[in-house]
């Protein structure tokens, strides 16, 4: 699963999609922009401090009675508020010890967590394989994904889980807590009691087919991770820095060797037996439930663990043991397989404070670190990335979050032959800072992590509570410590206590915690004789495969696949599925907005502006501006422009000059978050969002901050100093982020279809990374002479926010907070103050208050070309070994459609889980995911495969699947077409889940020409969308999407092109086999 945490404020956008189970091969709290697709963040805003201690623990049985209500079990051990916000209670079961902790979060949405502490003994990946059948039938529901049929009719899209190399975590969110009360008690009978079966661990594990290849969801998800830069990089640091006593050692997701040889059926269920009780289980439950309703809903199953004597007289929890101390430093020199050795990756680690003992230590370090990398201005980034000769394109920190924690360094585009300087230049500038300490910046670093915390407490409470709660679980030294407890969830009273720590504080602990310890520096180097060697290895295991089993051989393989799937695809009865009702949404609990729509309390502000009230803390800004004017040969700046915008010198009123150091140290002072991108959600650089002609500058920054930060909007696009050796600097770093960029194929699969759909002048082909690193680093080798020529255009760009007609203001924020705030600025009730949006009263122009909302469909190539000359691509690459596919033909083009309600519902009706797609593509192991998607801002209409093992087989089942519905050789299921209902308007209500979503969702609606309270309108027509709306809108879109020739784009590794392009040549596909990147029209 991709997990993205960006610095930048950007807007959500309601978008159906498919869940799955994901792997975080090791926990970690990531600090930078761009996280590793492998590595999933514990905490994306909120900290989930954990502890671990030596001392054994036994948990004792108390023999406790049965008891017929299950409230009366319960105890009630600590109760705290998480960082003074949300109430948290902890409870105990006395019969089974099954921990609950209730928090109590505002909203429509309530989340599940049920985590069990498991433990890996080798590679064999048993806490993952184990967690993929847990959803395969249990003892009392057994059949094959009856658990996400029965989810969806809860209001919930399916089920979720990951596993950790500390613990496994199975997820469940609903719309109101209704259907969370009704699904909690069979998910949890799949925990304790599931059936994993042989059949189940052949389709959802490892699996050789009938051609003698391997396949199997597991095999399929791990395969296309293992032998990645940043996973090999990151395997090689687990294994040099922990050691094989302590678990954290091993691969919690299954290597590719031992998932083919060692790891079976046998196993797994002697590790479900080991670790799956409830005296090692905790539920932590988030969102308005109420606690009687909770309690009945747990009664099921507790009195189940107790009639089943499932509760173990003692038990041990399985991480207590103490971790050996790294003895000595490690330098290692490792390959990934690459087509193109440009630059390298170096990872540099080392052992931190204990999670148990030195909690208010782990926090420190995290601050440390923060300090040394966060931004431009950090001692790292400027010594190894902002400057003009650089050894890197990003410099980032995270941390393995263990009982003996581990932070490390991840330096990406490297210089090849500069790998072996960056420990050294690394220690040299660490030794530096000791005499060179800012404290001042150390202040701004600190109090801006007690805001996040804040902040996550409004946007992302649900998972920010749970992670601290997880670790509270795993290695609370004292479970019914309220101290502990409340130290877990409100870590913003450690970070208030850090604000008063002088700098000698700082200077002990960075030469304690850092310069004092062993380093293991991983150098991890791209090559095209990995790739060869990798290439022959897998021939020589099918030769070897056909050699042993022949041709009978490989005809069994195939068979007993067969018949795996066919027993697995057991149809649920209507009687299980009848049980359960879909929950009424009126009871749900939405949250409140006001809109105001250019009011009149705002009539000095002459471009078009948007207020949003809600319930807040933080005020959230967008500035968006029109670049439809600009020529073609200025929007190749774009990016630049975007990056250049706040990482650049600002020339004050009265002459003085602010260098570009102090106006990013100023920036981070005043704003929580800041960013520009292009598009209005889901941009990032060198992607475009939704709307691409438009550029966003958003912004999050305290009610308190909002004179400073208005005053900051002024200076950047109206002051910024464009300078040749800043955007020299600028354009290096940003062209050498795109080599890795490029080695991932999900990426360049998205930038294929793109490419192949809009016209050569759009910001979205012309921004794509390909051809932006080509200008970038023309750019930056040129700048000294053109400096004058770039400048200019880019002050043209920003000049665009000085004509009212190209500009939209979207502020949303507690109108009431703001007043509270700022009495003395808001005497006349409701307003603005005219100081702060001066900028926008445009003197002596008249008022065009003017949406620049044309759709993307707009910048597209023409209808002609659309649907007549259909362009259809393979690329191959070498870094990767899994396939991805993406294409689409013209459909919705309007959001007020009658049709596309019943479109959504279509594409849910495929992709839910326990859908058609997911039992016959996921189920039988050939492809980790897939998914449709219709965007009537650029009228296609999507199908994706993501992580296929076999893309020919995935693709040629999916057609088949589609066709047997549409000829009617297969019916349509009233019962998949009520849970594709529910898991729908669920997605669509959890897209408002906080305040901040809420407020997102209303400016796209603006953009989108909706009117105000389109969301329930929506939900209402899903809700009437009869069967026979239903075929003839899947006649009508879906059997083009997968009959007739329409825009392709696939990546696979590089040796199965040949193979990939005759497989779908059979299907009736063309596909044109792409040259290298570099010589390929994505770089023209």
């Amino acid at each position: 699963m991709l997990v993205i945490k960006s610095s930048a404020l950007f807007l959500s956008s309601f978008t159906p999609g498919f869940r799955f189970t994901s792997l975080f091969p090791q926990h970690l709290r990531t600090c930078n922009r761009f996280l590793s697709p492998s590595l999933g963040p514990r905490n994306p805003l909120g900290d989930s401090s954990r502890r671990l201690y030596s001392v054994k623990m036994e948990i004792q049985s108390n023999q406790v009675p049965m008891e017929t209500d299950v409230k009366h079990d319960f105890d009630l051990i600590s109760s705290v508020k998480a960082n003074g916000v949300h109430p948290v209670t902890k409870y105990r079961s006395r019969s089974t010890g099954l921990e609950l902790v209730h928090a109590s979060i505002p909203g429509p949405v309530v989340n599940g967590y049920i985590v069990l502490a498991t433990r890996a003994e080798d590679h064999d990946g048993l806490p993952h394989t184990l967690e993929h059948m847990i959803f395969l039938g249990s003892d009392e529901y057994p059949y094959k994904g009856i658990l996400d049929i029965l989810a969806n009719k809860c209001l919930a899209s399916g089920t979720n889980a990951w596993t950790d190399v500390d613990h496994t975590c199975y997820t469940m969110t609903t719309a109101g807590s209704e259907g969370f009360c009704t699904l909690l008690p069979i998910y949890m009978d799949h925990i304790f009691y599931p059936i994993l079966s042989d059949t189940a661990f052949s389709t959802e594990v490892y699996h050789i087919n009938g051609e003698g290849k391997d396949g199997g969801v597991v095999y399929s998800e791990m395969q296309a991770l293992e032998q990645t830069g940043e996973i090999r990089a990151h395997t090689e640091l687990i294994r040099s820095i922990y050691p094989k006593t302590s678990g954290y050692h091993y691969n919690t997701g299954g290597q590719l060797s031992n998932l083919r040889d060692s790891c079976n059926n046998t196993k797994v269920k002697a590790f479900h037996k080991k670790f799956y009780n409830p005296k090692n289980a905790r539920l932590i439950v988030a969102g308005m439930v109420e606690l009687d309703q909770l309690f009945a809903a747990l009664q099921p199953i507790v009195l189940k663990l107790q009639a089943k004597k499932s509760v173990p007289e003692t038990w041990t929890r399985p991480w207590l043991d103490e971790v050996p101390e790294l003895e000595k430093s490690v330098d290692k020199v490792i390959k990934f397989a690459s087509e193109d050795e440009d630059d390298a990756l170096v990872v540099v680690g080392f052992r931190g404070p204990s999670a148990i003992r030195e909690l208010p230590e782990v926090h420190a370090a995290r601050i440390l670190l923060d300090y040394l990398t966060d931004s431009t201005v950090s001692p790292l980034e400027k010594e190894f990335v902002e400057n003009d000769d650089p050894l890197a394109s990003s410099i980032s920190f995270s941390e393995m979050e263990n009982s003996q924690t581990t932070f490390y360094l991840e330096l990406e585009g490297v210089p090849l032959e500069s790998t072996s300087e960056i420990a050294p230049r690394i220690r040299k500038t660490l030794t530096k800072q000791l005499k060179e300490f800012d404290m001042e910046r150390m202040k701004d670093v600190i109090r801006k992590s007690y805001l996040e915390e804040m902040s996550a407490m409004e946007n992302t409470p649900h998972n920010s509570i749970a992670y601290a709660c997880i670790g509270d679980f795993l290695y609370s030294e004292d479970a019914s410590s309220v101290h502990a407890f409340e130290q877990r969830v409100s870590v913003g009273k450690i970070l208030q206590r850090l604000m008063d720590e002088p700098s000698t504080f700082w200077t002990e602990r960075l030469q304690k915690m850092i310069l004092d310890q062993n380093w293991v520096t991983i150098q991890a180097k791209p090559s095209k004789d990995q790739y060869e060697q990798q290439m022959k290895q897998e021939e020589a295991m099918v030769e070897e495969r056909m050699y042993k089993f022949g041709p009978d051989g490989f005809k069994k393989f195939e068979l007993e696949l067969e018949d795996a799937i066919k027993k697995n695809m057991t149809p649920v009865p209507m009687s299980f599925i009848s049980k359960i009702q879909t929950p009424s949404i009126d009871s749900i609990t939405f949250h409140d907005i006001t809109r105001h729509d250019n009011p009149d309390f705002a009539n000095d502000v002459k471009c078009n502006f948007y207020l949003d009230d809600i319930h807040s803390n933080f005020v959230y800004l967008s500035v968006l501006i029109d670049t439809s004017s600009l020529p073609v040969d200025q929007r190749k700046y774009l990016s630049l422009f975007c990056e250049a915008l706040t990482e650049s010198a600002v020339k004050l009123d009265n002459g003085e000059i602010i260098s570009h150091e102090k106006v990013v140290a100023e920036l981070n002072r005043d704003f929580l978050s800041y960013g520009c991108g292009i598009g209005i959600d889901g941009g990032s650089r060198f992607k475009c969002g939704s709307y691409s002609h438009i550029i966003s500058f958003n912004a999050q920054f305290e009610i308190a901050k909002a004179p400073n930060a208005f005053e900051w909007i002024k200076r950047l696009f109206w002051q910024t100093q464009f300078k040749g050796d800043r955007l020299k600097v600028l354009s290096n770093k940003m062209s050498t982020d795109v080599n890795q960029l490029k080695r991932k194929g999900s990426r360049m699969c998205k930038l294929l279809i793109k490419d192949v759909l809009y016209e050569a002048g759009s910001n979205t082909k012309i921004t794509s990374m390909i051809r932006q690193q080509l200008f970038l680093k023309e750019v930056a080798s040129t700048v000294a002479k053109s400096e004058n020529k770039v400048r200019k255009i880019l002050e043209i760009i920003r000049d665009l926010i000085h004509k009212p007609e190209n500009v939209t203001v979207h502020i949303a924020t507690s109108m009431e907070n703001l007043q509270n705030a700022h009495k003395d600025l808001f005497p006349n009730g409701p307003t603005l103050p005219k100081e702060w949006l001066k900028i926008f009263s445009y003197e002596g122009k008249e008022p065009v208050k003017r949406l620049a909302n044309e759709p993307d469909i707009g910048w597209m190539k023409d209808h002609a070309t659309l649907t007549k000359s259909p362009q259809q691509y393979i690329l191959g690459l070498s870094s990767e070994e899994s396939s991805f596919l993406a294409q689409g033909i013209l459909a919705i083009t309007d959001f007020n459609d009658p049709e596309l309600p019943i479109v959504l519902t279509v594409n849910q009706y495929f992709c839910q889980m326990e859908g058609p797609f997911f039992r016959s593509i996921r189920g039988a192991g050939l492809a980790y995911d897939y998914f449709m998607d219709s965007k009537a801002n650029d009228g296609m209409l999507y199908f994706n495969l993501y992580r296929s093992s076999d893309l020919v087989g995935a693709y040629k089942t999916a057609v088949d699947t589609v066709l047997e519905l549409l000829d009617g050789k297969v019916e349509w299921q009233q019962d998949l077409l009520a849970t594709a209902k529910s898991s729908l308007i669920f997605e669509i209500i959890e897209g408002e889940k906080t305040p901040l979503a809420l407020a997102s969702t209303s400016l796209c609606s603006y953009f989108r020409n909706v009117p105000e309270g389109h969301t329930r309108q929506l939900i209402r027509k899903i809700a009437e969308v009869t069967p026979e709306e239903l075929k003839a809108v899947a006649e009508k879109y879906f059997r083009p999407l997968f009959t007739q020739p329409c825009h392709c784009a696939i990546v696979c590794p590089t040796d199965k092109v040949s193979l990939t392009v005759d497989g779908f040549a059979k299907l009736g596909k063309k596909l044109t086999i792409m040259p290298s990147i570099g010589s390929s029209f994505l770089a023209k």
